[in-house]
């Protein structure tokens, strides 16, 4: 295999860096960012980050009648235990729970909360 073979095999498996990309040092949690994003594993990451803060988010009371279940695409899937509960949350504090979420997430993070009854 000549190098300009190798470069190029290198270049389609994005191993190479794009010469458009600014040069120099990169942070390790940038790198790892863009590699995660490239096998999709991100979200999965902040939604881990996600159910450790979720006490914090929500508080004590709420946060042990509720949990986090999934975050695809920016929608933040929500567990609640009661009917009661639920419309309470998505009534009057879904926009202070997400605006919680986004600040210490990122607004691109999370930009949709929808709250389901169960498990």
């Amino acid at each position: 295999m000549t190098e300009e073979e190798l470069r190029q095999a290198l270049k389609e498996r994005g191993l190479l860096p794009d010469p458009d990309s600014q040069r120099g040092p990169k942070t390790v949690q940038s790198l790892l960012q863009t590699h995660l994003g490239k096998l999709g594993l991100n979200e999965q990451a902040t939604e881990r980050q996600i159910v450790d803060a979720w006490e914090e988010v929500v508080g004590v009371s709420n946060a042990a009648l509720t949990r986090p279940v999934n975050l695809r695409k920016g929608e933040l899937v929500v567990a609640v235990s009661q009917p009661a509960l639920k419309y309470t949350l998505e009534r009057f504090h879904a926009a202070t729970i997400l605006a919680r979420l986004q600040e210490r997430f990122g607004p691109a993070t999370v930009r949709a909360l929808r709250f389901r009854t169960g498990n």
